[in-house]
């Protein structure tokens, strides 16, 4: 699949050392990352570097961990805008604090309460996107029809850094290509085409008990290999010595 062995190695640490994960289930988090970037169909070293930078933000989930991270993925690959930056703007709305601030801000502009500060709160990351998304088309407003100065506003409000960040999670268009790409994760990612490039990856790779077996066995087969050569080399050394002693 062309994935980079580091980048692998890297999600592996994160399930065994951050997660507790056995073997088997460290690879089963491989797969998941892997069967997302299949599902959306997107480059699967940047999937893989994706989810080892969101991760420190993303164990908090625990078992939902890879479903948040595979929907933050379809908004990015829907927008335009980077995973982690979308992980970044949704967690700044996780405190109260943030959430009322952002939540009156943009209830002033639309003109209605469009946006509920508890529920801002309580939702995942990729439901807070969402919900700030889906505000706009409560209130019957567009981004694109809105003064400038509104613009600044509610990109500045939402942390996006800039209007055209804003532009590109408000554009109608991309909402739609997000609903198809989410449609993917209803039905499920293990399609024919998903499930057999897994397959091919867990072939290609060994669990980490494997791995230690294989080694063990190795080094055995090594020392007897040594230790007929000694003994054999012993047993010419002796014949040679008694040969000339007779």
């Amino acid at each position: 699949l062309g994935i980079s062995q580091q980048a692998t190695a890297k999600t592996m640490e994160i399930g065994s050392k951050a997660m507790s994960m056995n073997g088997v289930e460290m690879i089963k988090l491989t797969r998941q990352v892997v069967a997302t970037g299949l599902a959306i169909d997107k480059d699967l070293n940047q999937v893989m570097a994706d989810f080892n930078t969101m991760a420190p933000q993303l164990t908090q989930f625990g078992e939902n961990m890879t479903t948040v991270f595979a929907k933050l993925e379809a908004q990015s690959k829907a927008t335009g805008i980077a995973a982690g930056d979308l992980l970044n703007t949704a967690m700044k709305f996780d405190t109260f604090e943030g959430a009322a601030q952002a939540a009156g801000k943009l209830n002033a502009i639309l003109g209605d309460t469009v946006v509920d500060t508890m529920a801002l709160i309580h939702a995942s990351p990729d439901e807070k996107i969402e919900m700030l998304r889906q505000s706009l088309d409560d209130a019957g407003k567009s981004f694109d029809d809105m003064h400038r100065r509104e613009q600044q506003v509610i990109a500045t409000s939402l942390g996006l850094g800039s209007v055209m960040e804003a532009q590109k999670l408000f554009n109608e268009e991309n909402a739609d290509a997000y609903e198809s790409y989410a449609s993917n994760f209803e039905k499920g990612i293990d399609t024919s085409k998903t499930q057999d490039d897994i397959s091919r990856l867990a072939k290609q790779t060994a669990t980490i008990n494997d791995v230690l077996k294989g080694a063990a066995s190795n080094m055995a087969s090594t020392i007897n290999v040594a230790t007929s050569a000694l003994r054999a080399t012993a047993e010419t050394i002796y014949k040679t010595f008694t040969g000339a002693t007779d």
